[in-house]
């Protein structure tokens, strides 16, 4: 019976330390994510003959690389690894709202979160053809953000990249803006206004910034330490909406291009 039990508690480990993968892109740009020869199980490998989806795989983007999130995964984390690494991840053929591209990271580990950019590093979130891409965080999730998480798209033609927090207080969830790292929110997209859970999930540390680029400002609500910065320079003839109610650190607004006069609300 020991020796039963022993066996069964090996195989239970093994079992358990083939569900956790670690998948690097290394296919070419603008490539599928749904292609399983785009993504080796080791850095510049082979084809791992499947592609990430589950809540025991962990992608590591540690080369610049451009994928195309044509399916909605289901991740433990994503990490972008290096010292200048530049990569961007483009939703496309979505249906819209009703039926965007979601990609969730699940891991509570604040050691290994499930979302890691290391400084010098750059994660570019964007869309295309008409496609909502959401960037989702698990409850209790956690997020490293030491280099800058940008979002692009347009939406105007419903090309839309966003990330969204859970909508219910008393949980660990933490999204931390380290300093020397950033949140950019592009020329035609908009942050969520993360009006629901305000001030716990989204942390400003000092040092960190939240860059708007766009004419459409809205500085969602958040934990903005003192030495955080909010960089205001896009807007034209829009107002800014601000949904934090308390302390914002400091704000800078520059926009050259500004053709009216606008409201800060």
């Amino acid at each position: 019976m020991k020796k039963f039990y022993a066996l069964a508690v090996v195989l239970s480990f093994l079992a358990g330390s083939a569900s956790a993968q670690d998948f690097y892109w290394i296919g070419a740009a603008n490539g599928d994510w749904s292609n399983t020869a785009n993504w080796s199980n080791t850095s510049g490998g082979p084809s791992a003959g499947a592609y990430p989806d589950g809540t025991g795989h962990n992608v590591i983007l540690d080369a610049n690389a451009s994928i195309r999130l044509n399916i909605s995964v289901n991740l433990n984390s994503l990490s972008v690894t290096g010292t200048t690494t530049q990569a961007s991840i483009t939703g496309s053929g979505g249906g819209g709202d009703a039926n965007p591209r979601i990609l969730t990271v699940n891991s509570t580990s604040a050691g290994s979160p499930g979302l890691l950019i290391q400084a010098g590093c750059r994660l570019e979130n964007s869309a295309i053809n008409g496609t909502y891409f959401q960037f989702t965080f698990a409850d209790n999730g956690k997020a490293s953000i030491n280099g800058e998480w940008l979002f692009t798209g347009d939406i105007e033609q419903d090309n839309f990249a966003y990330f969204l927090l859970p909508e219910t207080t008393g949980q660990t969830t933490a999204v931390s803006v380290n300093s020397g790292g950033a949140i950019s929110i592009g020329a035609n997209t908009i942050p969520p206004a993360n009006e629901f859970t305000g001030d716990d999930y989204l942390i400003f540390n000092s040092g960190a910034t939240l860059n708007i680029l766009g004419s459409f400002a809205i500085v969602p609500a958040a934990n903005y330490q003192t030495g955080s910065v909010v960089n205001i320079t896009g807007v034209t003839n829009e107002g800014v909406s601000i949904e934090e109610t308390g302390s914002l650190g400091t704000i800078n607004y520059n926009c050259p291009n500004q053709a009216a006069s606008v409201s800060l609300t």
